[in-house]
């Protein structure tokens, strides 16, 4: 018998060929008729510092100053939305030691970090902010009483107008709490404050903060929650089905958190370390580098790692580069150690949600700050963008104009601690696969704090070292003024 089937002993043989056939017409089938269409992805070919000189061409780089410090009269641009409040009760903070509410509180929360996390689950923001300060009466350090500081973490959802609304019970994280008596005056207030979120290469939600450290010859270091979820159980029930998230392993106590040292050098008081990972997309690290100082560039590289710290080396930019003084030629007058880091670094693609994430096309974006003393109106904080390569050295490639956060008026401490970037285009419906399950996973493996220039940035803000808020900008936004640190391709 000839042809594709043949019978023997009853049996129905296929020939390989026909199989195949088959098999690839069923596949030709399924791409043409049951695959959602898709509008052609974005282009990935950037022109970083085309593009940055594009949106930096829109409007002037900064208001004439006739001083610095001294801007009662000066005009910075506005950005962004008004100023949306995050509404959190003291009295509802759990104390996780008595598991009860906390007795006493001095104040309210302030200086929210935020933390986007993946779509789809029953919470879309975790945040960690300072809480109220606890003034205990019992005792005394030196003449004064100790003020007891901590950090209160909480869940929030977007409303419909926007505003963040709390929707889990706030509770004290269990950090390292004592006092450190080289602190001299400060030595009365301790405990865990300065809190920043952010994503791990490895996908796991890291939380850094200021705290005692275990020399006692120094006042503050920089401690690290590897696993926010080793402080916070039920966010291992929430982030459990989330793609892309591993699995949560339990840590032993000292494992949870581990102290930052620097190999030498180490400042008796440490703050503002700069999070980022190098590289357009995750590369599966779980350690952070820091960017270090603003002015000269410096940067920490991890080198080893122990049972209760890491251990990093300070590198500096080399003198001389186009970036070394990029800051200074462009925010003249303030000394360099008024410049600090605010935000962690995030990466930011400068192309269209979509387009695929490359060394050429993403930038390292951060808000900075320049600390200023305000006539007979305290302390004031201003800020700035800068970007920075994704590449080693990591050198600055823009630096932006002052600027302002609409419906704040910078007359007391306004604090940027975070950006989150909301997606402003319809996401595409997810891809079926053979077995009928969908797929929503990222095809580019990026996690949920990964930028793109048509993006919208929800800033989280301590305000007067009080209160809690949002405030949403467009990235380009953002950006918008922008100078180039490289003289060889031109200021704008």
């Amino acid at each position: 018998m000839t042809g594709t089937l043949s019978m023997r002993r009853g049996l129905l043989r296929v020939r390989p060929s026909a199989v195949i056939a088959v098999a690839v017409c069923l596949l030709v089938f399924y791409v043409a008729f049951l695959t959602p269409s898709h509008p052609p992805l974005p282009s990935s070919h950037v022109d970083v510092r085309a593009v940055l000189t594009v949106l930096g061409s829109v409007g002037p780089f900064s208001s004439p100053r006739r001083d610095p410090f001294d801007t009662t009269d000066v005009s910075f641009a506005v950005l962004g939305e008004p100023l949306r409040p995050i509404r959190l009760d003291s009295r509802s903070i759990i104390d996780t030691v008595t598991g009860a509410p906390i007795k006493e509180p001095n104040g309210d929360s302030f200086n929210p970090a935020l933390l986007k996390l993946p779509s789809g689950l029953k919470w879309q923001y975790v945040v960690v902010a300072r809480g109220p300060r606890r003034v205990h009466k019992d005792t005394k350090i030196g003449d004064r009483f100790p003020v007891e500081q901590s950090l209160v973490a909480f869940a929030a959802n977007q409303t419909s107008t926007g505003q963040l609304e709390v929707v889990s019970t706030p509770f004290v994280l269990p950090l390292p709490q004592s006092s450190a008596a080289v602190c001299g005056y400060w030595a009365f207030t301790y405990g865990a404050e300065d809190p920043r979120l952010y994503w791990s290469d490895s996908g796991t939600p890291v939380l850094n903060f200021v705290q005692t450290p275990s020399d006692p010859k120094l006042c503050r270091s920089i401690g690290l929650v590897t696993d926010l979820r080793s402080v916070w159980p039920e966010l291992v029930w929430v982030l459990r089905e989330a793609p892309g998230i591993p699995l949560f392993e339990p840590l032993s106590e000292e494992k949870a958190s581990l102290e930052m040292l620097k190999e030498s050098g180490q400042s008796t008081t440490e703050k503002n370390w700069a999070a980022f990972f190098p590289g357009a997309r995750p590369n599966g690290s779980s350690t952070p580098s820091y960017h270090y100082t603003l002015q000269p560039p410096s940067i920490l590289h991890p080198t080893s790692q122990s049972r209760s710290s890491i251990h990093y080396v300070l590198q500096t930019l080399q003198q001389g580069s186009p970036s070394f003084d990029c800051i200074a030629r462009h925010h003249p007058g303030p000394s360099r150690g008024q410049f600090h880091q605010s935000t962690p670094l995030y990466r930011l693609t400068l192309c269209d949600r979509g387009c695929e994430p490359t060394i050429h096309n993403t930038v390292l974006v951060a808000i900075a700050h320049v600390k200023k003393a305000r006539t007979k109106k305290g302390l004031e904080y201003g800020r700035f963008i800068l970007t920075w390569n994704v590449t080693a050295p990591h050198e600055y490639i823009s630096v932006g104009p002052e600027f302002r956060f609409a419906g704040t008026d910078d007359r007391d401490v306004v604090y940027a601690l975070s950006l989150t970037f909301e997606q402003t285009t319809p996401a595409p419906p997810p891809s079926r696969s053979f077995f009928g399950r969908s797929s929503p996973i990222d095809p580019y493996g990026l996690n949920p704090s990964h930028g793109f220039i048509d993006d919208d940035a929800l800033v989280s803000l301590g305000i007067k070292d009080a209160s809690m808020g949002t405030v949403l900008v467009s990235v380009r936004e953002l950006l918008r003024g922008s100078r180039l640190c490289d003289e060889s391709y031109g200021n704008i």
